[in-house]
């Protein structure tokens, strides 16, 4: 059986650019964090949200917590690409429809 450590996680800035630009987009980010911790099995011991990036303290395997990691880039960057594609990088956007949306195309969910 794996040993649980303490990782901190912080994710790369996201070209520089701000991926939380209001109140709905720190729910979004809220809300990946969760879906991760509970497909990854990593657990949460606390977070620090950033305009550009998360820093995240994880409890649990090196296994569970580059699965939240992997997890945590996938979304992250989907929300990123939606965003740019969609071209509204200026306005916020409804945070639960977007993330289903996401997690059903990215997880089959």
């Amino acid at each position: 059986m794996d040993a649980f450590h303490y990782y901190h996680y912080c994710a790369k800035g996201a070209d520089a650019q701000n991926f939380i630009l209001c109140e709905a987009d720190f729910k979004a980010v809220f809300n990946i964090i969760a879906v991760c911790a509970a497909v990854s099995g990593a657990i949460v011991v606390s977070f620090s949200i950033e305009d550009t990036h998360p820093h995240i303290l994880l409890y649990g395997t090196l296994e569970q917590c580059a699965r939240f990691k992997v997890l945590f880039e996938k979304l992250s960057a989907a929300i990123t690409q939606w965003r740019r594609e969609k071209e509204v990088q200026i306005m916020c956007f409804v945070a639960n429809s977007i993330l289903l949306e996401m997690m059903t195309a990215i997880f089959g969910m």
